[in-house]
């Protein structure tokens, strides 16, 4: 995912250079008027994939965060890891999903 205060300031800066409205940024990059208004105002509760297009039509990166080096979600996942495969394969699948539906948004 990215860090909303730099696609909020991608978004900022790419008008501002350009000179153009949100609405001639929402066509070129190929998103609604309104996805460009919530990335204006880093409005946002999921990195949709317009969200993701906008950002890379702006030229922002998503994060390289090492999900390894949270450790609220290293202790998530160890309080519901019992160390068996079936299990791993389970708690995968479901991060898995819930980042489809992230997307789908």
């Amino acid at each position: 995912m990215i860090d909303k205060s730099a696609l909020q300031s991608a978004v900022k800066k790419h008008l501002s250079e350009k000179s153009i409205r949100q609405e001639d940024l929402a066509k070129d990059s190929g998103v609604s008027q309104a996805v460009v208004s919530r990335a204006f105002r880093a409005d946002w509760k999921h990195y949709s994939p317009k969200l993701r297009r906008l950002g890379e039509h702006v030229c922002v990166e998503r994060s390289t965060a090492d999900p390894r080096e949270s450790k609220m979600l290293m202790d998530a996942l160890g309080r519901l890891w019992d160390g068996t495969p079936e299990r791993e394969k389970l708690l995968a699948e479901l991060l898995l999903n819930v980042g489809q539906l992230w997307e789908a948004g």
